[in-house]
């Protein structure tokens, strides 16, 4: 018995040695244990393991030898230490590794302490996937998952935003009998945050009350974030007050979340007055509250403030990081100071913070927004000589530099070369090769390149049905029959023409043969009274009526103040989840005439294949629609209406052919 009391002294000795990752003076208390011939124990070479484990394998290997030497067999307690000691220095897949020598190799049962190791480490890691094949080898090994197992398992869900997955697997824990504690449901509210999902983070929050759990700082911060995100101001303030009443000391997280609700509206003066609260409280402003001010100024498009605040943030010895300086760049590129933009770009390597892709993007976009295609081009090529690979939003801003210089072949150049990268193209990507053509009024090209977005699953937004409208517009003369689909597609997704959209149509009845003033005033009365009658609008509708069209103005002035019954034309269905349908509707009039592409286009979307439209016959790159057909007369405002409700029920369902399918 007095062996073993001396062996556990040292072992005491020994665990706290590894407690504080003191491996030499670990080595001191082993070696004098073992010349004054105390015999070590299991507990002894855990420790042991545990203080060299974090040196690496071979280290944690070593010990573990000398322990089967000394005829003692490591334990689970023993691999858990090891695959403890993995996950901390983020070898997890060594951990792994250490897993299966346990159960293969030593053929012990692993208890749910090792299991939620492995689960929590792939949750911390970010990978829900990982986590979730923990969770289900823990039933394999007949081993029943705790509450810390369904935690970790629901974080990681929730920090990949996947929360249909982590609400199924709250579910499955409360069914499994465990309550669920505030930091599962904290890990749910930030979830919902970060989505900016002010809705559901307050169903979550209630739930709370009805477990009798109590909310505490991070609940009321992620539950202002939510609100910032969601661009609700008042909800963030009124969360701001519930945190306060209740008790809890808003810290530097809590008033940066209200500043940032105010700074992504624009609203400088509210900002500026919680930051002010938020200094008057004692509390140092830190990099991510300057952050937030400049994006503020950048979204009030105000340079001078944005100057004003980066002053401000050094003078309180905030070190500016590369948030800071992407800020100023964007700013003075906003500015159209692509020059000053460039400038900043030199101030921030001098200061030993790396730019990054958003920092090269934004230079890109300042000179292709331009059209100074060599220097976009110069500044792409430096980004990726500095290692930084190409995103989507780089990508679209060297397409875009060509598309202003309407060199369409080099834009599909860099398409064809951004998806032989792998980087999928996007909607800005798509839209800015349709806008290209759109402004050639080529409507053949600039279909395709419509069609070829909706076979990718993107969805159409309003940028790309103007696009395609004003692409009817610039066709000599007007793709009219088109022009009726694009708009039928536009009302059925739930989007109304805007600004943008009214003029192009009424430049499609002046350019049309013949020429449509009926059609002309007919979208006037209907789109013109909810929008601003700027001097575009006012300018397409003269040309399109050949006259000042003084009656139409006066008209439109009188239904805004209530003096007319407008008629709104039926802003559609949308599809599963609320979700725009690109599926593309039959015409909505009657006589209106079919639209042909060449039917060898038809981009090959499942294997990502690439065939330039420039490469067509150049008898064929031009839209050439029929001319001799017949509009059917012009219903009343109310049948008018009708026919974009009903007309699914009037006319038969048909797709354009030939052509890829419509989605």
């Amino acid at each position: 018995s007095g062996a073993t009391s001396r062996t556990c002294a040292y072992n005491t000795t020994l665990v706290s040695c590894a407690t504080r990752g003191d491996d030499v003076e670990a080595m001191r208390v082993y070696d004098e244990m073992i010349q004054q011939n105390v015999d070590p124990d299991e507990e002894t070479f855990n420790a042991m393991v545990h203080v060299h484990g974090s040196h690496g394998k071979s280290s944690a290997e070593a010990w573990l030898s000398k322990m089967q030497a000394h005829n003692i067999s490591p334990t689970v307690a023993t691999f858990t230490t090891l695959i403890t000691d993995c996950i901390k220095r983020s070898a997890i897949d060594d951990g792994e590794q250490w897993f299966h020598v346990m159960t293969h190799q030593f053929s012990l049962t692993p208890d749910e302490t090792c299991f939620n190791v492995l689960i929590s480490a792939h949750a911390k890691d970010g990978n829900s996937e990982g986590a979730r094949r923990w969770f289900d080898a823990m039933r394999v090994h007949g081993v029943a998952p705790t509450r810390a197992s369904f935690g970790a398992l629901i974080g990681a869900y929730s920090a990949q935003g996947a929360m249909q997955k982590a609400e199924q697997c709250f579910n499955a824990m409360c069914a499994a009998g465990f309550a669920p504690d505030a930091a599962v449901l904290n890990s749910l509210i930030a979830a919902c945050a970060t989505r900016g999902d002010l809705r559901t983070a307050k169903q979550w929050f209630h739930k709370l009350s009805d477990l009798n759990l109590t909310p505490n700082d991070r609940t009321y911060n992620s539950m202002i974030n939510a609100a910032a995100k969601d661009g609700n101001t008042r909800e963030a303030t009124s969360w701001f007050q519930h945190m306060s009443t209740s008790g809890i000391a808003p810290d530097t997280v809590t008033f940066n979340s209200v500043i940032s609700a105010f700074a992504s509206r624009g609203d400088i003066a509210q900002a500026q007055q919680w930051f002010q609260r938020m200094v008057d409280s004692g509390m140092q402003p830190n990099d991510r509250t300057f952050n937030t001010m400049l994006s503020a100024c950048i979204a009030r498009k105000d340079r001078d403030a944005c100057q004003r605040w980066f002053n401000r943030m050094i003078a309180s010895n905030s070190i500016p990081d590369e948030v800071t300086y992407n800020s100023m760049v964007h700013a003075a590129v906003q500015d159209g100071d692509v020059a000053a933009a460039e400038a900043w770009f030199q101030k921030m390597q001098a200061n030993g913070v790396r730019p990054n892709v958003v920092t090269y993007g934004t230079l890109i976009n300042g000179h292709a927004t331009k059209g100074n295609v060599t220097l976009a081009q110069q500044w792409f090529n430096a980004m990726l000589n500095a290692g930084i690979a190409a995103n989507g939003t780089t990508f679209s801003s060297l397409i875009n530099a060509y598309a202003k210089n309407q060199d369409t072949a080099g834009a599909e150049r860099w398409f064809a070369q951004m998806v032989r990268t792998g980087v999928a193209p996007n909607e800005v990507t798509y839209n800015t090769m349709i806008s290209a053509y759109a402004k050639q009024g080529n409507v053949t090209l600039a279909s395709a390149w419509f069609d070829r977005m909706g076979q990718s699953g993107l969805k159409y937004n309003e940028v790309t049905y103007n696009s395609m409208i004003n692409a009817c517009a610039k066709a000599k003369p007007a793709a009219m029959g088109e022009a009726e689909r694009i708009l039928a597609d536009m009302l059925q997704a739930g989007m109304q023409p805007n600004v943008y959209t009214l003029p192009a149509l009424l430049r499609c009845c002046a350019m049309a043969e013949p020429k449509r003033p009926d059609r002309a005033r007919e979208w006037f009365r209907m789109f013109g009274p909810g929008l601003a009658l700027n001097n575009h609008v006012v300018r397409a509708l003269r040309f399109a009526l050949g006259g000042p069209a003084r009656e139409e103005l006066e008209w439109a002035r009188t239904a805004k103040t209530g003096g007319d019954q407008l008629v709104r034309p039926h802003r559609g269905n949308k599809g599963q989840n609320g979700r725009q349908s690109n599926h593309r509707t039959a015409p909505p009039f009657a006589g209106a005439p079919a639209f042909s592409r060449p039917s060898h286009y038809e981009p090959h979307m499942e294997t990502m294949s690439y065939q330039p439209p420039s490469q067509l016959p150049r008898h064929q790159q031009q839209c050439t629609p029929a001319r001799a057909h017949h509009f059917a007369p012009p219903p009343p405002q109310h049948q008018y209406h009708q026919q974009y409700h009903h007309h699914q029920c009037h006319h038969q369902h048909r797709m354009r052919q030939p052509g890829p399918a419509y989605y």
